[in-house]
C-alpha cells in the first residue's frame, strides 16, 4: 500500500472528527454563552481539534479489526464510551485550565487555586459540558461501529433515500472465491469453515476500504466487492486491491496452515456495467443491484483457476491504465457458460522481477 495515500485517507478521517468537533462545540458555545465572548469561542474550537484529533487516533491506533474481532457490538461500544469519557474529562479540564492562565494572567497553579476555577468546575456549567461531550461522542462511535456493520455509505443512503428510487449506475464488479471452498469446507466442518471464512474477511476487509472497494455481500466462501468507475479506475485499485488481498493472505500463510490445515487462495472475476441499484423489500430493506453485469462476473469468476487467478474483462481493461508492475495475457477459451457470444477475457499477473546482475 502506498503509505501517501494511506495518510490521506488517516489525514480525511481526522479533519470530519475535528470538523464535527468544533461545530459541536460552537453549537453548545452558541446556546450557553452566546458568542460574544472570546474565551468560550476560542475553547470550543481548540477543544474539537484536540478531541478530533485524539479521537481519529485512538480509532486508528486502538480499535483495531483485532480488538474489534473480540468483542460484540455492546461491549465494544461501552469500551469506546468509557475510554473517550476519560480523554474528554482530561481534555476539558487542560483547555479550560491553560486558557485561563492566558486570558487572567496567572500561573497554571494559582488558575487551580483560584475559588472561579473551582466553582466552575464543581458548581457550574463543567459537568453539562462533560456530559453534552461524551453524548456527542457517543453518538459519533455508536453510528460509526453501525456504519462497520451494515457496509460503507448503507446506513447514510437508507437514510437519505439515494436508492429509495431506483438509478442506473456503472459500477465495476469483482467476484471473489476460496479456490476449492467445497472440499475445503467438507475436510473442516461447518463450525470449522465458519471460523476460516471469518478469519479470511476479517484479515482481508480493511485492504479492501483502503482501495475503495464495497462490499456488497458474502456467500459462503465467495465474497463480492465493487467500485465506483472513478474510484475503480484511479490508480487502478480495483486490479491493485486483489493483489494486495494476496499479500495480505500470505503475510499470514503460517496462521492458516497451523489453524486449519488450509490456506485460501482467492480466485476473482471483474468485469463492469450498468445496474439498477434500489432499495427492495418493506419488512427488511435492501440496497440491491440487478443486471447482465452480475451473471458475467459470476460466469468469468468460473473460468478463474489457480494457475489465472485473476481475469477481467475487454470492459474493465478498456478502462484502465495497468501499472507496469503487472502483465496481461488473453484467454484463448473465452466462451462463458450460458452466454452465446464470447467475451473477452485477460489473465492479470504481477511480473516477475529478473534480478540484477
Amino acid at each position: 500500500m502506498s503509505t501517501r495515500v494511506f495518510l490521506n485517507k488517516k489525514n480525511n478521517q481526522t479533519y470530519v472528527l475535528i470538523g464535527a468537533g468544533i461545530i459541536a462545540g460552537l453549537a453548545y458555545t452558541v446556546f450557553s454563552d452566546g458568542l460574544s465572548k472570546p474565551m468560550p469561542v476560542i475553547n470550543s474550537i481548540i477543544i474539537g481539534i484536540l478531541l478530533g484529533t485524539l479521537v481519529s487516533f485512538i480509532e486508528s491506533n486502538v480499535f483495531t479489526a483485532k480488538l474489534r474481532r473480540n468483542y460484540s457490538f455492546l461491549p465494544l461500544l461501552g469500551i469506546r464510551v468509557a475510554i473517550y469519557s476519560a480523554v474528554i474529562l482530561v481534555v476539558l479540564i487542560l483547555v479550560f485550565s491553560v486558557s485561563r492562565v492566558f486570558w487572567f494572567n496567572l500561573s497554571y497553579l494559582d488558575v487551580l487555586r483560584s475559588a472561579e476555577f473551582q466553582e466552575y468546575i464543581f458548581e457550574k456549567d463543567f459537568i453539562v459540558v462533560v456530559f453534552y461531550s461524551i453524548g456527542m461522542i457517543g453518538l459519533v462511535v455508536f453510528t460509526y461501529q453501525i456504519t462497520r456493520k451494515l457496509g460503507q455509505g448503507y446506513l447514510e443512503n437508507i437514510i437519505t433515500g439515494k436508492y429509495y428510487d431506483p438509478q442506473r449506475e456503472e459500477r465495476v464488479f469483482c467476484f471473489v472465491r476460496i479456490h476449492e471452498v467445497e472440499r475445503i469446507a467438507k475436510e473442516l466442518g461447518a463450525e470449522n469453515h465458519y471460523s476460516f471464512i471469518n478469519d479470511l474477511i476479517y484479515d482481508i476487509t480493511n485492504t479492501i476500504l483502503f482501495y475503495d472497494g464495497i462490499i456488497y455481500h458474502y456467500v459462503d466462501g465467495e465474497m463480492v466487492i465493487f467500485w465506483a468507475p472513478k474510484k475503480a479506475y484511479n490508480r487502478a485499485s480495483c486490479i491493485r486491491c486483489y493483489f494486495a488481498l494476496t499479500d495480505q493472505l500470505f503475510s499470514r500463510r503460517e496462521y492458516y496452515l497451523e489453524t486449519y490445515n488450509h490456506f485460501p487462495y482467492l480466485l476473482a472475476g471483474m468485469h463492469l456495467g450498468t445496474v439498477i441499484h434500489g432499495e427492495i423489500g418493506h419488512g427488511r430493506t435492501e440496497i440491491s443491484f440487478y443486471g447482465d453485469v452480475l451473471n458475467t462476473t459470476s460466469r468469468i469468476l468460473n473460468m478463474s483457476t489457480i494457475e489465472a487467478p485473476l481475469l477481467i474483462s475487454q470492459a474493465v481493461l478498456d478502462k484502465i491504465e495497468l501499472p507496469q508492475i503487472y502483465e496481461c495475457i488473453e484467454k484463448e477459451d473465452n466462451l462463458l457458460e450460458g452466454k452465446s457470444n464470447p467475451v473477452r477475457l485477460y489473465s492479470i499477473r504481477e511480473k516477475v522481477l529478473k534480478n540484477r546482475p
